[in-house]
């Protein structure tokens, strides 16, 4: 289905593709700021966050990765599971709002950058 997509140089933008690359950049950089990035498995539990992100001590941060181009739906699901986890659950629909999120959530500064 090419519904809401725009190819643009040879890639399609505005779909699912884009939101599978943003959570790719998005767990690159964490990993980068010696976060652990971990796939979450939905299982029965529908609207289960996609990631899970880990600092040492155990310190979690979930995001759900909605599509950059602002189509993306938050079902009834994903709500409850915002409420439920609260203040360590965060919507993410941009790499820069990723950035800035994780790095304040985790207190990182510039001196976690691994290389």
């Amino acid at each position: 289905m090419k519904k809401n997509r725009v190819k643009r140089g040879g890639r399609v933008h505005g779909g699912i593709g884009d939101e599978r690359k943003l959570e790719v950049d998005c767990c690159t950089y964490a990993r980068r700021r010696g976060i652990i990035a971990v796939k979450l498995e939905k299982n029965a539990h529908k609207g289960i966050p996609d990631y899970m992100f880990i600092a040492e001590g155990g310190k979690v941060m979930f995001v759900e990765f909605k599509r950059p181009d602002g189509k993306g739906v938050v079902s009834n699901e994903q709500k409850f599971w915002a409420e439920f986890l609260g203040y360590s659950h965060r919507f993410i629909d941009n790499f820069e709002d990723f950035k800035k999120r994780l790095d304040e959530f985790f207190a990182l500064g510039e001196e976690n950058v691994l290389r």
